[in-house]
């Protein structure tokens, strides 16, 4: 914010910066506008003498609404898709095939796991509940029980997926 379309940073008044950030990140928390909810933080930042605001917006796996509509992205244009039956399917698909939360690897066995860390997962859940039950769980149901591992119902093959923290390698 504080940048003209053409990227030219005419900057923020000072006194409005305040009241900017808590209708921004109401706006990010008000499900009527955004959904679902966007955790995105506002950062000041002095750029050839002038005060703007940034924030960065990661690409997500999610489709989001913005008021009930759907935009997509193209350069620097949005483009309501809402009521596009097939640019929303494309979305989802390519979201759906973008990003590894959602996708199966049918190749990693446990030896490509950081399965030391099981220990360390129990002590985690432990501390945060001392009768929590992955503390009587084998490392495989603990991996089934956080979705850490699933079955691929195309091919009936069960395999890993979610890897993010016990991932040690991948290609």
């Amino acid at each position: 914010m504080g940048v003209e379309d053409d990227g030219t940073p005419i900057g923020i008044n000072r006194n409005m910066i305040k009241d900017m950030k808590k209708n921004f990140v109401n706006q990010l928390n008000n499900p009527d506008k955004m959904s679902p909810t966007l955790y995105l933080s506002i950062e000041e930042l002095e750029y050839e003498g002038v005060l703007l605001l940034w924030v960065y917006v990661p690409p997500t796996s999610t489709v989001e609404k913005c008021a009930n509509r759907i935009y997509d992205r193209n350069e620097d244009g949005d483009m309501d898709i809402t009521d596009s039956p097939i640019q929303l399917q494309n979305m989802y698909n390519r979201k759906s095939n973008t990003y590894a939360e959602h996708k199966i690897f049918p190749y990693v066995t446990t030896q490509d796991l950081r399965m030391d860390l099981m220990d360390k997962v129990r002590n985690l859940a432990k501390s945060k509940n001392p009768d929590h039950s992955w503390l009587e769980m084998s490392d495989e149901e603990i991996l089934k029980s956080a979705g850490l591992w699933e079955k691929d119902f195309s091919s009936g093959i069960q395999v890993h997926s979610r890897q993010r923290l016990l991932l040690k390698k991948i290609v």
